[in-house]
């Protein structure tokens, strides 16, 4: 099946997003009912939109679809309700926490390096202006969306410079900087390997 295909059903197109989501939602309702429950309901488009006005870059279309489907999950109420099974190290932020995780971060950068502020935010630019997935990083980007996080310093990013892997799944550590290639193509991508995790 290809990744960004879709198919008709009787309620119109059913895309892989959607059928993903709904494969995992019914593997962690059966296996992990208080991650079930922290579940968000789906974002706004308003919420979608100040996303990619603050990132001032165009969404992938699965992120924009898998938000619309459910907008993260509830990381408090996730830490509550644990259940002792096995879960994801990082869990899907909502879209309000991904702006809050992505303004800290870009944030971070500053009080780290020993870099000048002219010169740190020149390296940022260029390094935001190359293609996406490449090299090993430092610093947050501007052009990364934090997508899911460990609420311990670790991250999986959307990096959203443009190139042949726009869209690309990365992970990021506050310790550590980004991976030196991506994880995953895409969030499509990183859906099937979520729902595999939970059979």
């Amino acid at each position: 099946m290809p990744i960004d295909g879709e198919r008709v059903g009787e309620d119109g197109p059913v895309t892989v997003v959607s059928t993903l989501w709904t494969r995992i939602v019914s593997l962690v309702e059966d296996g992990d009912p208080g991650l079930f429950d922290a579940i968000n309901p789906p974002a706004s488009a308003t919420s979608i939109a100040r996303v990619a006005s603050a990132v001032g870059r165009e969404l992938p279309a699965d992120l924009v679809e898998f938000w619309s489907l459910a907008d993260g999950v509830d990381h408090n109420a996730a830490r509550r309700t644990s259940s002792g099974t096995r879960r994801p190290r990082q869990l899907p932020l909502s879209t309000v926490e991904a702006l809050e995780k992505r303004e800290m971060l870009l944030k971070v950068a500053g009080l780290v390096s020993d870099m000048s502020d002219a010169d740190l935010a020149n390296c940022l630019a260029v390094q935001d202006a190359g293609p996406a997935g490449i090299r090993e990083l430092r610093y947050w980007l501007p052009s990364w969306i934090p997508l899911a996080s460990n609420d311990g310093g670790d991250y999986l990013v959307i990096d959203l410079r443009r190139g042949a892997q726009f869209g690309c799944i990365m992970a990021f550590s506050t310790d550590e900087g980004s991976s030196a290639q991506p994880l995953w193509p895409n969030l499509t991508a990183m859906l099937a390997s979520a729902a595999e995790f939970f059979e």
